[in-house]
């Protein structure tokens, strides 16, 4: 999960996580909407690094967060 790092059966969609899954810190990222946020920022996070084809994108604007 991007959210609470976890890897224990739920809806990672709508994880409401605060911290991550041992407790041990806080959530980087949150879910808006079902939309992945950075916690501290409110900026949309890029998680297409984990796809197959990478971010390729040289142009992120000043909202967009490249994980």
């Amino acid at each position: 999960c991007a959210v609470c790092l976890g890897r224990n059966n739920h809806s990672f969609i709508d994880c409401p996580a605060e911290r991550i899954w041992d407790n041990s810190h806080p959530a980087v990222s949150k879910r808006v909407n079902k939309q992945l946020l950075v916690r501290r920022t409110d900026k949309p996070l890029c998680v297409d690094w984990q796809r197959g084809r990478s971010c390729t994108t040289r142009a992120h604007d000043e909202r967009h967060l490249c994980s």
